[in-house]
């Protein structure tokens, strides 16, 4: 493995497991599988943001919160469906090729986006709702957060194991794959 880490690694380096996709080059990341844990690492930090803001109900009760939380969570919205998309896009297609051991994997980080995004897209919903947020709002998030926190790990751990797999080959096959995108 580079010395750039694992990508398990950089996925939980501020302590808990979640993860604006990055380019590569301006986070001198010498992988793309690295690229994702980076993702991972960002979208985590939208993450706790959140949680920190919805950490304490008194927090929430002044305007300038009132409009951080619905701000806060399009951005983790918006970031996390580009970040799925690379994934199911690009990443989940090449490692079903490539490592077909690994499809029942793949299929499992792809069933929880579903769900991770259900639990967002709800959350983000009532959020923009305005006033008070609802306990139903709250119970979305944690739900996010959960998903969100196991998807991370489970998607590191396996990303530390195609990189030790991955030949330069099939690297530059996922770089191409990744650039086409967008």
């Amino acid at each position: 493995m580079t010395s750039a880490g694992r990508v398990a690694d950089i996925v939980v380096a501020s302590g808990r497991s979640w993860g604006v996709s990055y380019p590569l080059q301006a986070m001198n990341i010498v992988s793309p599988l690295q690229g994702f844990g980076h993702s991972h690492t960002h979208l985590g930090q939208l993450t706790r943001e959140l949680a920190a803001l919805l950490g304490d109900e008194a927090s929430t009760a002044d305007a300038a919160t009132d409009e951080k939380i619905p701000a806060l969570a399009s951005e983790l919205r918006h970031e996390l469906l580009d970040h799925f998309a690379n994934e199911e896009e690009g990443l989940f297609p090449l490692i079903r090729r490539h490592f077909p051991e690994q499809g029942r994997a793949v299929d499992q980080l792809q069933a929880a986006h579903d769900v991770i995004c259900g639990t967002l897209v709800r959350f983000s919903f009532l959020a923009e709702r305005g006033g008070k947020l609802s306990a139903d709002a709250r119970l979305a998030f944690a739900r996010f957060e959960t998903a969100y926190g196991k998807h991370s790990r489970d998607e590191a751990e396996l990303l530390d194991e195609i990189a030790r797999m991955l030949t330069p080959g099939q690297q530059t096959e996922l770089e191409a794959a990744l650039r086409g995108l967008g």
